[in-house]
This record gives C-alpha cells, sequence and structure tokens, in this order.
C-alpha cells in the first residue's frame, strides 16, 4: 500500500507531462491568452498586471465597474517573484484556465528562474497536491531547455531532502522524452538507494509508452522489486491486453509473476471487469488468485456492488471465498459498513469471519462511532467483541470522550471494558486536559478517577513537572497522591532524571526518593548509564538496592563486560547479589561457566543455589557435563552444595 501514492503521482504526471509538451512546443507568441472576439473583450475575458506586478485575468470574474479592457504584458517581462506570486494564487482555486495559466507561467521560466524556484520550494516545503505535481512541471520545463544542467542541480547543488523530493519528478520527465537520456544518467549517481528511485521513476514512466521496453528494464535487473511490475503491466493491459497476457504467462511463479498479474488484471478490469472476475478466479496458485481477486474486488465494488457481492456469494465457503471477502472487507466497509457487517457475517466462517467483522466495525468507529457502538451490544464475547471495544474506545475516545465514557458504563466489567476505559481516560486528558480536570472533579472515587487523575498530570508534566506534582499533591486521599505523584515523577524523569531527583531532594520528606527510586533508575541509566550508576552508589538501604538492580539491568544490555566490572566491584550485600543475579541471566545461555563462577559468589543461600543451578543445567544441554563437575568441585560452595548439584549431572 506504500506504493500506491507514488504510482498514482508518476501516473498523473505522466498525463500533465503530455499535456506540457504540446503546450511548450506551442509558439511563444501564443502562450499569453488572446480574446477571441470584441464580444469577449466587453464580457471582460481580458486580463491585467495589478500593482503589486501579478497578472490578473477575467473568466468572468470582474466587476462590472472595473475597466473592460485591459493590456496583458508578456510573461517574459514579468520579474521570477510576480510569476511565483501568481503560481500561488492560481492554485487557491482548482480550474482548468488556472492550471493552463500556471503552465504558461512556467512554460515562459528561463533555466535560472526554474532553477531559483526549485530551490524555494525545497525551502518551505511541500503543503499541498499542487506544490506535490509541481517539482513534475519544473522539471519537465527545465528538462527541455537542457536536461543535463537539471541532473546537475539535483546532484550537485539541491540538498538531501530536496534530492528526495525532485529525484522522481526530474527522472519521470525527462524519461518522458530522451528515456536513454535518463538511464544513462541514473548510471552516474554513486547512491544506491537514490539511483534506485530514479530507476523506478524512469521505468514507470517508459511504461506509459512502451509497457515492453519497461518490463526488459525491470526484468534486466537483480534487485527490481516485485511491486513494480504491477504497474507496468497495469499499463500495459490497458493498452494491449493480449500482450500483457502473453509476456506473463513466460514468467517464472514467483513474487515477480503475482504483482505482474494483479496489475494486468487491474488493467483488464477497467475494461470488463467479467472477464477479469472469471481469470482470476480461474487461477491456479493461491498466492496469486489472491491478489488478483483482491484487486478485481476494489475495483468492481466502487463500479456495482451488487453485482460483486453476487459474484462472492455464489462460490463455495471455504478458504477461497473467505479470503476473497477478507481482502475486500476495507472498501466494502467504506462503501457500505452495514451492509459490509451483514455479508460477513453470513458469508464467512472461523477466525477469518472473525476478522472481517472486526475490521467492519473499526472502520465504521472512525466515521460513526456511536453506530459501531450500537452494534456491539449484539456480538458474543470473544476475540471479535475484545478487539470492537477497544477499536470504538480508541476512536471515540478521540472524538467525545465524554460520550463514550457514558457508553462504557453500559458494557458489563472485564479485561476488555477496563483496558477501553484506561485509553478513554488517556485520551482524554491529552486532547481535552481542561475539561478533563473538570471531568474529574465529578467522578466517584476509585481507580478509574486515579487513573484520569494520573493522566491529566502526566499531561500537565509536559511543560510544568514541578507544577504537575504540587497539583498532585492537592488531590484528596492517599491513594490518589501517590499514584499520581509517582506518574508524575515517571513523566519527568523520562525527560530530566538529575531534575526530579534534585526537586525531590529539597521537597520530599523522609522516603519519598525511595517511592520513586525504579522510575528515576530506569529512565537515567537509558540516558547515561555510567551517572546514574554513580547516583545509584550514593543512595542508603532499600533506595540503593532498587537503583542498583536497575541500573545494572540496563548496564548488561548495553554493554555486558562494562557492566560486569562495575558490578565486580560493588560491596558485598543485597545490591550487589541482585545485580550479579542479572548478570547470569544475561549470559548463563551464552557462557554457563561464566554464570556458575558469579552465581557462587551470591551470598544469599536461596538465590545462590537457584542461579548455580541454572547455569550447572545449561552445561549439561549443551553437552558440557565434564566441565561443569570441574567447576563444581573447585568452588567454594559447601560440600552439601556441590553434591546436589552434581546429582544434577547424573
Amino acid at each position: 500500500m506504500d506504493k500506491l501514492p507514488i504510482v498514482l503521482t508518476l501516473l498523473f504526471g505522466l498525463a500533465a507531462g503530455a499535456f506540457m509538451a504540446h503546450t511548450f512546443r506551442s509558439d511563444s507568441g501564443s502562450l499569453a491568452p488572446q480574446p477571441a472576439d470584441d464580444s469577449a473583450l466587453i464580457e471582460g475575458t481580458g486580463g491585467g498586471l495589478s500593482a503589486d506586478g501579478v497578472i490578473r485575468r477575467g473568466g468572468g470574474r470582474s466587476s462590472a465597474l472595473e475597466p473592460a479592457l485591459v493590456d496583458t504584458p508578456p510573461l517574459d517581462s514579468l520579474s521570477l517573484d510576480q510569476k511565483i506570486a501568481r503560481i500561488d494564487e492560481l492554485k487557491l482555486t482548482a480550474s482548468l484556465d488556472n492550471s493552463i495559466q500556471t503552465l504558461e507561467l512556467i512554460a515562459s521560466m528561463s533555466e535560472m528562474e526554474l532553477k531559483a524556484m526549485l530551490e524555494q520550494m525545497g525551502k518551505r516545503g511541500l503543503g499541498s497536491i499542487n506544490d506535490w505535481l509541481m517539482p513534475y512541471h519544473l522539471f519537465t520545463a527545465w528538462v527541455e531547455k537542457n536536461p543535463q544542467n537539471a541532473f546537475r542541480f539535483l546532484k550537485e547543488e539541491s540538498n538531501p531532502m530536496q534530492q528526495q523530493m525532485y529525484s522522481n519528478s526530474l527522472f519521470s520527465a525527462w524519461a518522458a522524452t530522451d528515456p536513454d537520456g535518463a538511464l544513462a544518467a541514473i548510471e552516474q549517481i554513486d547512491e544506491k538507494q537514490k539511483r534506485d528511485q530514479a530507476f523506478s521513476a524512469v521505468t514507470m514512466a517508459i511504461a506509459g509508452k512502451d509497457p515492453n521496453r519497461a518490463f526488459k528494464l525491470l526484468d534486466s535487473r537483480d534487485d527490481t522489486r516485485s511491486w513494480q511490475y504491477s504497474t507496468v503491466f497495469m499499463l500495459w493491459a490497458g493498452q494491449d491486453l493480449d500482450a500483457a497476457m502473453a509476456q506473463v504467462a513466460t514468467m517464472d511463479s514467483g513474487e515477480a509473476r503475482t504483482h505482474a498479474l494483479s496489475g494486468m488484471v487491474n488493467g483488464m478490469a477497467a475494461k470488463n471487469i467479467d472477464r477479469a472476475a472469471a481469470f482470476a478466479i480461474g487461477l491456479e496458485r493461491e498466492s496469486e488468485r489472491d491478489l488478483a481477486m483482491q484487486t478485481v474486488m476494489n475495483v468492481w465494488i466502487n463500479q456495482d456492488m451488487d453485482a460483486a457481492l453476487d459474484f462472492i456469494g455464489q462460490i463455495e465457503a471455504g478458504p477461497t471465498k473467505n479470503n476473497m471477502i477478507q481482502n475486500s472487507i476495507w472498501a466494502l466497509a467504506r462503501a457500505d459498513p452495514e451492509r459490509a457487517l451483514e455479508f460477513a457475517q453470513t458469508e464467512m466462517t472461523g477466525r477469518a469471519q472473525d476478522n472481517a467483522v472486526s475490521n467492519v466495525i473499526r472502520q465504521m468507529a472512525r466515521d460513526e462511532p456511536a453506530k459501531a457502538a450500537a452494534l456491539v451490544g449484539n456480538l458474543p464475547f470473544g476475540r471479535v467483541y475484545s478487539n470492537s471495544v477497544q477499536a470504538i474506545a480508541r476512536e471515540w475516545g478521540n472524538q467525545d470522550p465524554v460520550a463514550a465514557l457514558a457508553w462504557m458504563e453500559t458494557l458489563e466489567t472485564g479485561e476488555e471494558t477496563d483496558r477501553a476505559y484506561s485509553s478513554i481516560l488517556n485520551s482524554f486528558a491529552t486532547n481535552q486536559p481542561e475539561e478533563a480536570e473538570r471531568y474529574l472533579s465529578q467522578m466517584e472515587a476509585g481507580d478509574n478517577r486515579i487513573k484520569l487523575a494520573s493522566y491529566v498530570a502526566q499531561n500537565m508534566a509536559k511543560e510544568d513537572p514541578r507544577g504537575a506534582l504540587i497539583w498532585a499533591q492537592s488531590l484528596m486521599d492517599e491513594a490518589s497522591v501517590d499514584q499520581v505523584s509517582a506518574a508524575v515523577v515517571g513523566a519527568w524523569a523520562e525527560r530530566d532524571p538529575r531534575a526530579v531527583v534534585a526537586y525531590l531532594q529539597v521537597n520530599g520528606g523522609d522516603g519519598v526518593l525511595e517511592k520513586h527510586v525504579v522510575p528515576i533508575a530506569d529512565n537515567w541509566a537509558r540516558q547515561d548509564v555510567e551517572g546514574a550508576a554513580a547516583w545509584a552508589l550514593g543512595l542508603d538501604g532499600e533506595a540503593h538496592r532498587l537503583a542498583v538492580e536497575r541500573v545494572s539491568r540496563e548496564w548488561l544490555d548495553h554493554n555486558t563486560e562494562q557492566a560486569s566490572i562495575w558490578i565486580a566491584d560493588l560491596a558485598a550485600g543485597p545490591a550487589r547479589d541482585n545485580a550479579v543475579r542479572n548478570l547470569v541471566s544475561t549470559v548463563y545461555r551464552s557462557d554457563p561457566a561464566a554464570a556458575f563462577a558469579w552465581a557462587t559468589t551470591i551470598e544469599n543461600d536461596r538465590n545462590r543455589g537457584r542461579d548455580a543451578r541454572r547455569a550447572v543445567l545449561q552445561m549439561k544441554s549443551n553437552g558440557q557435563s565434564d566441565e561443569a563437575q570441574q567447576s563444581i568441585q573447585a568452588s567454594t560452595l559447601s560440600d552439601a552444595e556441590k553434591e546436589k548439584l552434581l546429582k544434577l549431572l547424573n
């Protein structure tokens, strides 16, 4: 699906390019619009240059009080800024007349002007569909003047973002008039990704005129992406269906042939949907049949939904029918969600039916969440019910969280509703923080009130973490204060763990830092593991144990060797034991002998026995029983401990 916008843009560009080629070949004197006769002038269809240098054309838009006849200056007399200002004005209203004027302005530009306009577009970005199509028109004009200079600009003078934006436009335009020159230029591109992008643009442009050559180009490369065959064969089928079918018949089975078939069927469907459906359903290979039928159904549903559903209804129940409906359900749900739901429930079976029904309700929830919610009440508990509740909560929670929460109150309690309720509360606090805070004051005490308060506080913490903590402390009950404060500290620690530690040291009472040490240690270690380690060593008691455990876990994932050196220097005690246990868990599969040696240093008898056992069993599983026996005998473990471990090797 991610290739579709590119393909559509290229196809549109090909059509626009053909039109432009005709326009540019016209005599330059004909570019300025001329009235057909005197009556046209009387009707006010002339144009002129405003005070700001922008051409104003009539087309029935002038006032009866305006002069009926105004001289139109030649386009070549306008400055680049005036031309760009006029183009920006024209694109505000979509019309054929405005499109023609835009092309005329582009055709009047010099190479330097074309280059300058492309540079400006690269700086200000692409904000509309007209902006996305504009580089194609500009490069079409430049390629007609000097393709090598246009390519040199793309390669040497444009920045990486401009190169990404403009490559398709340049090579599509170039290939429309000189495909051999465009292909030769591609060989001068060093970076493979950019070279592939350019080659794809050229191939698609060639396919519009000579799909057979485009196919041969794709087939000549080892790194061709299979989806590219789809576009080539869609165009080929539109020009010469028999030739496209003959070529597909010669292709070996695989992704390339599957996509070629899909593209060919797409072109066939545009001409004769019945023939396309009969052809697709008759394909022997399941992968080819599924993709081809998906293509047919997407076209057919948009053309004639009744006929499409009648065709599917006549197919025997089973995997083929299930796949066909599953692949078409999105298009069907977009056109008529209620009918799509009924069709899936009556024509499908098994998990495929569950997936299809879930997709329909998810699609409906985006547009009409209340209607989707009404349907959920008729669903049996299970996969579909759970997925649907989540989908509706997500969509409705973003649109109208109060209504969504009221709906949740009508559902039976359970895991599904708990997750959905949390999702709505999170959306409420994120999208409508002030309304969520007011709603909070009306809620009854309980878990949901604490959840919403936590989400509200976390949202506050993005801008004012200190204020968010003060707000959390103002809540009425102790449970809310503790949990909401923890949420704020976690959010703050993600951004600046040092700042939250400094704040708690000054403003927190006894034991406050200990309550929040885990999220602080986790986030600090992700950002600066050595700094977090130094902080952890300076803590006392339970806070020290927790911080060392969390820091060691992160450090071992980041650099096991460095972490092991730090752990080796830790003072004996619970904190070191936890860090060693993390180390054993990290290395016992890859180096069980080392894991065993570390395990023997754990002070706690129970934990030492567990980790030593794990390492010995892994050595046995690896066929290292003799080495395990030697390690056990040479260890500092007690005789009783050694005896238990040796029995594991028997």
